[in-house]
């Protein structure tokens, strides 16, 4: 139940946020296709088993996106850069989450049309 109520707060102050902009005139933005890049989702949160960790992530619509760790009992934030897919362990002592790759290196190789094994530095076999 604690875990549904700490999300639900989430979401709302996300929602309030992103209404709650207006430009300088006082009046809400105008919506095209240039203001869509600067949308940011709020995903895959997770709260820990008794609730003094949560994770979420913020993703852009083009760009790289951030994991944000929360501490509940000290009421801090930690921001991790490209990161998603977090798990905390049974006793909370660690957090465990991906680290992707950054969007303007996935979007050069993808230009380049190299395969997704040259994104990972692997060892090169010796050729006799």
């Amino acid at each position: 139940m604690r875990k549904f109520i700490i999300i639900a707060i989430l979401l709302t102050l996300n929602f309030s946020i992103t209404y709650s902009q207006t430009d300088s005139a006082g009046s809400k933005k105008i919506l095209d296709h240039s203001v869509y890049n600067s949308w940011n989702r709020l995903e895959n949160v997770n709260v820990s088993e008794n609730g003094k960790f949560i994770s979420y992530e913020v993703n852009r619509q083009k760009g790289d996106g951030k994991l944000m760790i929360y501490s509940t009992s000290a009421q801090k934030e930690i921001v991790f850069p490209r990161s998603g897919s977090s798990l905390f362990s049974p006793d909370e002592s660690f957090a465990a989450f991906r680290i992707k790759a950054a969007d303007d290196t996935l979007r050069k190789y993808k230009f380049e049309k190299k395969k997704k094994e040259t994104l990972i530095d692997q060892p090169q076999k010796e050729q006799s």
